[in-house]
């Protein structure tokens, strides 16, 4: 017999509406922009999205 599933925590973000923020490259001299989605200093996760816009080009 199998155990029914434990639930787990969600966590949603609107990319649609959150605030996009700077996020500095010293080593290619660059500013991306991104929105923070987890941040989890427990385990040292982080996700972002990240936009690269148009004739951004990586050194």
């Amino acid at each position: 017999m199998s155990t029914p599933p434990e639930p787990v925590e969600l966590v949603v973000t609107d990319t649609t509406t959150a605030e996009w923020q700077d996020f500095p490259v010293p080593a290619i001299g660059a500013v991306l922009e991104h929105v923070p989605l987890v941040d989890d200093p427990e385990t040292g996760m982080m996700m972002v999205k990240m936009v690269y816009r148009a004739g951004f080009v990586n050194p």
